[in-house]
């Protein structure tokens, strides 16, 4: 067995010991070292950032350790344990590899770290996704081992509050003010700033990097004054903070906490109803946010999310920190995006419209196709249009947009709309925004390829979340899992993906000589089966005319809601004269 084992993984893990005591602010921790062929990766796991907010400090800001706060050596062997959260088991990993697999717990701040032997000083701060309700920083999706290796930086995945621990919001005249999710993760940027040198790191070399809500939430923290000192780069995939989907208004996540409040029979004044809900049972508590809707999506298990207006992360309104653009604007960025985003998206929304994805079967099965017609397009149109709050006649000409599309089937079309609705027109304005205000590097990607272990049906194509196989390293970890005529191209492929990251993170360049994205030059380096060659030089435009069209609309909604806003301003004012 023992043999059988060394065969499969022989570029993995070879011998695990005991690395010497690294002193931190908070104290000496140990960590374990990982033998590989190419060198030593070092491990701490579940190494703890900030103090655990249960009890009384639930909901409520996280608080810094003591300098120090212990004395004895802590042995960072234990993987951080995730927050509690809902998880939907499809018992299929294309999907499924969002949700925690290890305990549930309210003392769950804490980062795991890989720290290369062989280094460049630059470090990766990932922050997980999952649609800040689900995820975990010791998901295996997420293993930074090889990565670190690979790029030669320090890895660092960390912790935050999900759901109703993490972005309840009970009003201003209220101790809880929302958003303590991103407060989490700033204290844990705030922590390697502090310590990452006492590891070999840089700390004028740190990256924060995601992929999703993931990326979501790195962009938030180019909005917020605080998390500003600690980073100087970013690695963005797939998402913004000026995507839709991402925030709701103050108002929205006040209702749903005092909806659960109610069905947990807390009551009374703020104070009272709050210290009632510090009190409950986890468990409890987790069972009742989740019962509840999110208006805007039509989904349950997401009722509570970032609110886009506060005083204690963004200190202001989302949206006038974006127009104004009040942003962090002295970093590199780079920013990636998948070329089938939409797909994903379409098993979970479509499902009553024959999408459905039922992992019992053969993935290429019939059942599993995504049998759309020109009829369940235009429910598709309309279950978007719901989701921005468009009006009779935006939606008609949001219909026209993309029934346009030349394509074979219906799905094709419907994909497309997906891709660009929830992903790529936002963040493609996003991109513009924060290129009007810098003058630093900026690269755009578009990831083409799809590994051989996707375990997606294929006319999912690139999905969302495609590229994490390769920049964490998955065919070097789980070599067994793939086909011995795929695995030395899908390493290489892995490999200069990696290489590539860890550059930027060094130099604010990948290794790979893209064009930068600038004004005169506003287009993505495709990211193909040809990534490997010498002199690939393949580029598509950053933002196709539909999204063009897309955001023109988004952008007349906002005016006639400001319009329609003003009116009726007005004519209270007019109803109390009279």
């Amino acid at each position: 067995m023992i043999l059988i084992f060394l065969k499969i993984s022989i570029f993995f893990v070879l011998l695990c010991d005991a690395q010497s005591i690294i002193n931190t602010l908070n104290g000496p921790v140990q960590g374990i070292n990982k033998h590989f062929e190419e060198g030593i990766v070092t491990e701490y796991l579940g190494l703890p950032f900030a103090k655990f907010p249960y009890k009384y400090q639930r909901f409520m800001p996280p608080s810094d350790l003591g300098k120090p706060e212990w004395s004895e050596t802590f042995f960072a062997k234990n993987p951080a344990v995730s927050c509690y959260q809902y998880s939907e088991h499809f018992n299929f990993s294309g999907i499924d590899y969002l949700n925690s697999t290890n305990k549930l717990r309210e003392d769950y701040l804490e980062l795991n770290m890989w720290v290369p032997q062989n280094k460049s000083g630059a470090v990766l701060v990932v922050i997980f996704a999952g649609g800040f309700t689900s995820g975990s920083p010791s998901s295996d999706s997420n293993n930074g081992s090889v990565l670190a290796l690979k790029s030669r930086a320090i890895v660092i995945n960390i912790n935050y509050r999900l759901g109703i621990f993490g972005f309840a919001y009970l009003g201003e005249n209220s101790k809880i003010k929302g958003n303590m999710g991103f407060l989490d993760q700033q204290m844990g940027m705030k922590w390697v700033y502090e310590n990452i040198g006492n590891f070999g790191g840089n700390k004028d070399m740190i990256t924060i990097f995601g992929q999703c809500s993931g990326g979501a939430s790195v962009t938030a923290h180019f909005l917020s004054e605080t998390s500003k000192n600690y980073f100087k780069r970013a690695v963005v995939f797939s998402a913004t903070i000026a995507n839709f989907w991402v925030t709701v208004s103050p108002k929205t996540v006040q209702e749903n906490t005092e909806t659960v409040a109610k069905l947990l029979k807390c009551s009374g004044n703020d104070e009272e109803k709050m210290k009632c809900l510090q009190t409950v049972d986890a468990s409890k508590l987790l069972k009742a946010s989740v019962t509840l809707h999110n208006r805007k999506l039509k989904t349950s298990n997401d009722a509570f999310l970032p609110i886009n207006s506060d005083t204690v992360f963004f200190k202001g309104s989302v949206d006038d920190k974006l127009k104004k653009k009040q942003m962090k604007n002295d970093f590199d960025l780079l920013f990636g995006r998948d070329s089938d985003e939409g797909t994903y998206f379409m098993v979970k929304y479509l499902k009553k419209f024959g999408c459905n994805f039922d992992p019992k079967k053969h993935p290429e099965c019939e059942d599993n196709s995504c049998r759309l017609n020109d009829t369940t397009f235009r429910d598709a149109v309309q279950i978007l249009s719901n989701m921005v709050e468009f009006n009779q006649n935006e939606t008609a000409e949001l219909f026209m947009i993309y029934n346009s599309i030349k394509a074979t089937k219906p799905r094709e079309k419907v994909a497309q709309l997906f891709s660009d609705v929830i992903i790529n027109c936002e963040c493609s304005l996003f991109l513009d925004s924060y290129l009007d205000t810098t003058n630093k590097n900026i690269y755009l990607f578009e990831f083409r390829r799809r590994s051989t272990v996707n375990p997606s049906p294929k006319w999912m194509g690139i999905n969302h979340g495609s590229e994490l196989y390769y920049f964490f390293g998955h065919p070097f970890r789980y070599p067994y899992k793939y086909d011995r005529k795929d695995l030395q191209f899908e390493k290489k492929f892995s490999e200069k993906l990696m290489e590539d990251l860890g550059e930027f993170a060094a130099t604010g360049k990948p290794k790979t000589n893209w064009k930068k994205f600038t004004k005169a030059s506003k287009k993505a380096f495709i990211i193909d089966d040809f990534y490997c060659k010498k002199n690939h030089k393949k580029y598509v435009l950053a933002t196709s005319k539909r999204c063009v069209k897309f955001n023109q609309l988004m952008e007349q909604r906002e005016l006639s809601y400001k319009r329609n806003f003003f009116l009726n301003e007005e004519n209270e004012q007019i109803d109390n004269i009279t």
